[in-house]
């Protein structure tokens, strides 16, 4: 295989290697599945390094040209690009929202600054646009106040006991109506276990569903609780990217005839970290895929209830025969983390072994906030909440959107999600945006870089920024701080 490159061209030798690679697909000189040469083959046919090759072939992975199977190698796409989205590859064209810096920290080194952003948020006199949780202006802390004093006056003792494994049922009824409402009605053997935040339904459900050693299917760029937990328990993961209309339904389809898996987690509405929505055509692809390979879905939700724009799609796990999707919610983003409650949909079979799996863990979660949601879901006081939450999240998006169209760096790409409470910027590919936290921190400044959610150590370039957080003056204040420290960080290259 020859592969042409000008060393004379100002065009970046990775954009010209996959340019070249494309030319040979459209050519039909390389087919649909066919096996291409190793990653050090393919340089050296190049006349190129190793790490040159990886950025081309990442690039041409994510426009859905090639596809790579560990262990087997780099293939054709068995699903290339329609006609009408085969596009120049330059990085201003890339349908995907990451760049991909092949090369970032190990997952060691990424774990060690996730706490202490966190910690950092609550100070103050940081500006932070890091961890995605209810900002204190937003917090329904009087009303929550009240009505707590009302319950334990009326219940006593028994709303600080021990509740059901399952949950209070007046809870778990509130969370079904609720559910209808939003287009989810639940099958008659679906079963709700209410769980201590959206994070331990993940938890349960990788238990249950996986063993040590095997797959599951991930966003990528994806949540990085789910990257944690994988590598806490030992299981491996299979990055799908993430493009404009959600999920690449395409490259799912890929792994699932190459690999044998268990279970894909993906977060449709308002993805963690790109914001973006799937579209519904999407969202009836993925769950027939997984229905007719037999793998499960790990379907989570934590900010559903926070669309601003446009009309709501309904959750994956309200499509018909919907047996094999696990539905994940919570009111840790919509309410309030303190309050430790979510809960998991799921059919009765698999909820046997989620609720043994749940009562070994914790035993139950708390009866008072189950209570006080309980009440607020059907007094109607969430719906209020969550129209003045809404309005103001759409107008703390606008002024982020306005701030960075300023303070960024020509080049840099941002998305404009619908709802939810973040989005995701990508810089020019010179910035690493994990050396760029270090600073950061010293101006007291916040964001989440981007390399924290790839299972595969990419996105250096990148970063997931929480517009709901702060006021639009303080937005704009510490956007202007951010720019800056970007600017110098670009002449130090």
């Amino acid at each position: 295989m020859l592969l042409h490159v000008d060393r004379d061209s100002a065009i970046p030798l990775h954009l010209q290697v996959r340019r070249s690679i494309r030319d040979l697909i459209l050519r039909g000189e390389l087919n649909p599945g066919q096996s291409l040469p190793s990653l050090r083959e393919l340089a050296a046919a190049a006349g190129v390094n190793k790490l040159t090759m990886l950025k081309a072939v990442d690039g041409l992975k994510r426009a859905g040209w090639l596809d790579t199977v560990r262990g087997k190698g780099i293939f054709v796409s068995e699903h290339l690009p329609p006609d009408d989205a085969r596009f120049d590859l330059d990085p201003a064209g890339d349908n995907h929202f990451f760049e991909g810096a092949p090369i970032g920290p190990a997952p060691e080194e990424l774990a060690d600054g996730i706490q202490e952003t966190v910690d950092s948020a609550r100070s103050p006199d940081v500006v932070s646009f890091g961890a995605i949780f209810p900002p204190s202006d937003i917090v329904p802390a009087g009303w929550v106040r009240m009505r707590q004093t009302a319950i334990l006056k009326e219940m006593g003792p028994a709303a600080l006991g021990y509740a059901s494994t399952t949950g209070v049922e007046r809870f778990t009824a509130a969370v079904r109506d609720w559910l209808a409402a939003r287009g989810l009605t639940l099958a008659p053997d679906d079963e709700i276990l209410v769980t201590g935040g959206a994070q331990q339904a993940i938890m349960l459900a990788l238990q249950v569903l996986l063993r040590p050693g095997e797959q599951i299917l991930i966003e990528s760029p994806g949540y990085l609780g789910v990257i944690s937990a994988c590598r806490l328990l030992g299981i491996g993961m299979e990055p799908v990217s993430v493009d404009k209309s959600g999920l690449d339904a395409d490259q799912l389809e890929t792994r699932l005839k190459r690999g044998e898996f268990r279970l894909l987690f993906c977060v449709p509405d308002f993805q963690n970290p790109t914001g973006v929505t799937m579209t519904e055509t999407r969202r009836r692809r993925v769950h027939e895929l997984c229905r007719r390979y037999g793998v499960y879905i790990l379907e989570d939700d934590p900010s559903g209830d926070l669309r601003f724009t446009g009309k709501a799609i309904p959750p994956i796990k309200a499509l018909p025969d919907s047996g094999h999707v696990l539905y994940a919610g919570s009111f840790s983003k919509t309410v309030a983390p303190g309050l430790r409650v979510g809960y998991l949909v799921a059919q009765r079979e698999v909820m046997v072994r989620l609720r043994r799996m749940k009562e070994a863990s914790d035993i139950c979660s708390p009866a008072l906030s189950q209570l006080l949601l309980a009440e607020m879901l059907a007094s109607g006081a969430y719906a209020r909440h969550l129209r003045r939450a809404r309005r103001e999240y759409r107008r703390r998006k606008a002024a982020m959107l306005a701030a960075l169209a300023r303070y960024l760096p020509e080049g840099s790409r941002v998305t404009d999600p619908k709802g939810g409470m973040h989005l995701w910027a990508v810089l020019p590919e010179r910035i690493d945006t994990m050396a760029l936290l270090k600073r950061a921190r010293e101006a007291q400044i916040l964001f989440t870089p981007g390399a924290l959610f790839f299972a595969d150590r990419r996105g250096n370039n990148c970063l997931r920024l929480n517009f709901a957080a702060n006021p639009p003056d303080r937005i704009e204040d510490g956007i202007a701080r951010l720019g800056a420290l970007i600017r110098q960080a670009e002449r130090r290259h």
